[in-house]
């Protein structure tokens, strides 16, 4: 039978499970030199166990419990307040009391007591639970002592702690509680420390909030705490706040607010001396427990104490990398248009098809940048073309340089008449516009030889031939034809836009002239979609199936409708078109449309019900003509100028480039997921034979292993599920971190902020991408598939990948969160003709679902109208 009572010095990891998260965390803090633990026990969840698990009552309202969801507040507040009456009138078992007794008879029985709740969930290094579990101070006598331990009991079951485990999907039943009882520190001072940054994320500043008394006032908010900087020993910031007020232990038991006197409200809490001596005990903890930490602290007379200590939650991973010196890395997940987090195995996919030096931190991608930063050469060149596509990014990488002896610039290296100035790209050829036609056949021939060959491997085999082709997806992702076919349109883009701008004053010109350019297969996606629509539209049985099915495999029941078979055709010929594609599609790993087509009927049904039959045609013939029209109009204005001629020639062979070239842009990404795809297939049938083989329980733990640990996992027959759970439960935590733009080896997140004057009164910022000011109700839409869209909407999102594109014929308006003027979602909406703005921060917090907004993808803002 494991005991009732742990002294902080017998508990060590093996014993987590009965004394907790914070229990562990003091006993493991009581065992590290020079740190003073005040000294105590902990009352294990065997304690708990043996109080509660049998009692019928509280194992019924446990089941009720494990049914409800946050919304359903008023049954949580009810059984709430049952458990804890419950709870608090229970006897506690005549052996449990006779250890509490043995141990405070140890102790000192007549001494104050600190008591505190230490959940099984509680410091975990991914989910602290803070706060939702009840402390008590300054508990004086046995008997209080025994209240107060069933007073933390009953702290698991209030209101709060049920939602937040409800939200982070902690099962009630499987979370137990132990108590913390410790004597009673009488500080002078007191507060908390973080020895990483938990705003910025930076490892090497070190924080500490500090004011007079107990932490309760601190962390209740009561009161403004001193706040002191330190990095490498020395106090780099001090902010002097205005304490009015302090809690105080009282000699009857509990505690009491005190009016501070005047002279002391404005004094500083801490010397410069105990801020330094304070600083050093924190970096000795964390160097204990490895990782940065959150640290309760008292200071009595000259001495402090340690309270309590857990893993810093929040703080962003840094890129696990083994080179010298400080780092700078930039998000690949801002540049992709997707950044949620990613598995493993769709982390090692990306990781093999590109040339970058590029590592994973908190399930992202970051390309390490430092030797671009660090040689003048290269610097104000990357600066100004990442700058070009996202200003947030140039302004974060500005503050990185700013940031003295952070970076070692690198001397200038020699240069050559073949290379191109510092600070300007290199010039590029412009290929035959036919080659287009080539580039698409040879990518569509590639993947046709895939499909055939990767059906006869098997096992070991299968994997070491998956790994043989990412060789031929590199030849055909990095071809220098394609790159010069993607560039040319690109920078044809940028001329045109820089040069009307200088000539005629007119602002993103190449918007406008981009619409409904040829060979561009994500647009023609979303046409598409509409020609399916069409066909639906005739027949109101499968309307109206489709309208309230929630059945994945609905495609095999449209031949029971009237019209059904025609519906399935066409939607099985759009899936064997555009079927491998999906939101976060870069991450291998995710849901297709081909593997739950569920996902495209919100979209199916809004156009059957916004648009007309052959709007498909008509979009693009219109956006033919609006390219037409501003080009003659741009050309005739020319013409007008001195040089006119000349300008207008240039001009108009600029824009001929722009619109053979433009479209390809977004073909090699659909011929890279093509494939992502079919290995995808292939990975799940080697991942059935493994289950069946018994090295793995579900096929779908592949997506948790790299691809180099699935290959050894292919040939030994062997996998290591320790590894595996834990990075699942890495993931789920990964999933909650939004990922910067510019990240640093010292674990600052630096995302930059916009530097634009004139604007409307309170608009937001955001980056122009493309042209134009359109009033709407803003649609604020996180999933895809809860597309209710109607005709006129402004499409208010995180981020937008090309799986988004087919919801763009439904809006006149677009505002993401993530994004630059080349990504995804901003060519397709130039092509479309839709004003968007893009890179808003927070934008779908700020802006409410139903507000009527208007943006301006000219200049770069979002005015909320009502």
């Amino acid at each position: 039978m494991q005991p009732f009572i742990l002294n902080f010095q017998d508990i060590d990891k093996t014993t987590e499970a009965l004394v907790g998260g914070k229990g562990l965390n003091l006993g493991t803090c009581s065992k590290i030199a020079g740190v003073l633990v005040p000294p105590g026990f902990c009352l294990t969840t065997e304690a708990y166990k043996k109080t509660l698990a049998e009692n019928s009552e509280f194992n019924q309202l446990l089941q009720h419990l494990s049914l409800l969801k946050t919304s359903d507040s008023d049954s949580i507040r009810e059984i709430s307040a049952t458990i804890r009456t419950l709870i608090q009138n229970i006897d506690i078992a005549p052996e449990i009391l006779d250890a509490i007794d043995a141990s405070l008879l140890d102790l000192g029985e007549h001494e104050a007591y600190a008591v505190r709740s230490s959940a099984t969930a509680e410091d975990l290094p991914h989910t602290s639970f803070a706060g939702q579990h009840d402390t008590y101070l300054n508990i004086i006598g046995r008997d209080e002592i025994l209240l107060h331990i069933s007073k933390c009991w009953a702290s698991l079951f209030t209101e709060r702690a049920i939602i937040y485990r409800i939200q982070n999907q902690f099962e009630h039943s499987k979370v137990q509680l132990a108590v913390v009882v410790q004597q009673m520190i009488f500080p002078d001072a007191s507060g908390i420390l973080f020895t990483a940054d938990p705003i910025t994320s930076n490892r090497k500043s070190l924080s500490i909030d500090a004011s007079f008394g107990l932490g309760e006032a601190l962390v209740s908010g009561l009161v403004s705490a001193d706040s002191y900087t330190v990095q490498e020993n020395t106090i780099t910031n001090k902010i002097i706040a205005t304490k009015k007020l302090a809690i105080y232990s009282i000699k009857e038991g509990g505690t009491e607010t005190h009016q501070l006197e005047e002279t002391q409200q404005t004094k500083q809490t801490l010397t410069d001396s105990q801020i330094l001596q304070l600083a050093k005990l924190g970096r000795e903890i964390e160097a204990y427990f490895g990782k940065p930490q959150d640290i309760e602290w008292c200071l009595v007379g000259d001495t402090f104490y340690i309270v309590q200590s857990r893993p810093i939650t929040t703080l962003y991973p840094i890129p696990e990398v083994n080179e010298p010196g400080n780092r700078v890395y930039i998000s690949v997940a801002h540049q992709q248009m997707m950044t949620d987090a990613m598995k493993p195995l769709g982390l090692s996919f990306y990781l093999m098809t590109t040339p970058a030096s590029m590592y994973t931190a908190g399930g992202r991608l970051f390309v390490d940048i430092t030797q671009s930063m660090s040689s003048p050469a290269t610097r104000d060149m990357m600066v100004n073309s990442l700058g070009q596509s996202d200003p947030l990014i140039k302004d974060a990488l500005l503050t990185v340089i700013n940031k003295k002896d952070f970076l070692q610039t690198l001397p200038v290296e020699t240069t050559n008449s073949k290379v191109a100035a510092p600070g300007k790209p290199p010039v590029r050829n412009v290929p035959d516009p036919a080659i287009v036609f080539d580039l698409v056949k040879n990518s569509e021939n590639s993947i046709k030889q895939l499909q055939q060959t990767i059906k006869t491997k098997n096992g070991s085999d299968l994997l070491d031939f998956i790994a043989e082709d990412l060789a031929e997806l590199k030849n055909v992702l990095f071809n220098p034809t394609s790159i010069d076919a993607i560039m040319a349109g690109m920078d044809a883009s940028a001329w045109l836009n820089e040069h009307v701008y200088e000539w005629l004053g007119e602002k993103n010109v190449a918007d406008k002239l981009s619409e409904s350019a040829p060979n561009n297969i994500t647009s023609q996606m979303g046409l598409e979609l509409l020609d399916v629509a069409d066909v639906i539209r005739p027949h109101p049985a499968v309307r109206a199936y489709l309208e309230q099915t929630k059945d994945p495999h609905f495609l095999n029941e449209l031949a029971t409708l009237e019209g059904g078979t025609a519906v399935k055709k066409a939607l099985d010929d759009y899936l064997q078109k555009y079927g491998m594609r999906c939101a976060g599609e870069i991450d291998l790993t995710k849901t297709r449309w081909m593997e739950n087509p569920l996902a495209l009927l919100p979209l199916i049904l809004s156009n059957i019900k916004n648009f007309e039959p052959g709007a498909s045609k008509h979009k693009f013939e219109q956006g033919k003509k609006e390219a037409a029209s501003k080009e003659r109009e741009i050309l005739e204005r020319l013409q007008q100028l001195p040089d006119g001629a000349k300008k207008a020639a240039e001009v108009k062979t600029k824009i001929d480039i722009l619109r053979n070239f433009i479209g390809y842009r977004e073909y090699p990404k659909y011929g890279m997921i093509n494939r992502y795809f079919i290995y995808k297939l292939a990975l799940l049938r080697a991942g059935e034979q493994l289950v069946q083989n018994g090295a793995l329980h579900e096929k779908e733990d592949i997506y948790f292993l790299y691809f180099d640990e699935l290959r050894a996992v292919a040939h030994t027959n062997q996998a290591d599920y320790e590894l595996i759970n834990q990075r699942k439960s890495d993931f789920t935590s990964f999933e909650k971190l939004t990922p910067p733009r510019i990240l640093t080896s010292d674990g600052e997140m630096i995302n930059g902020k916009y530097k634009r004057e004139n604007l409307p009164e309170e608009a937001i910022l955001g980056l122009p991408v493309s042209s134009g000011t359109v009033e709407g109700r803003a649609r604020v839409i996180l999933n895809m598939e809860k597309a209710d869209l109607e005709d006129g909407d402004i499409l208010v999102t995180a981020f937008t990948d090309p799986s988004w594109t087919p919801a763009f014929v439904s809006i006149k308006g677009l505002v993401t969160e993530v994004g630059g003027l080349m990504t995804h979602g901003a060519v397709i909406a130039r092509e479309y003709g839709l004003p968007a703005v893009v890179g808003v921060e927070n934008a779908t917090k700020i802006i409410k679902d139903g507000q009527q907004i208007r943006i301006n993808g000219t200049d770069g803002n979002i005015e909320i109208l009502d």
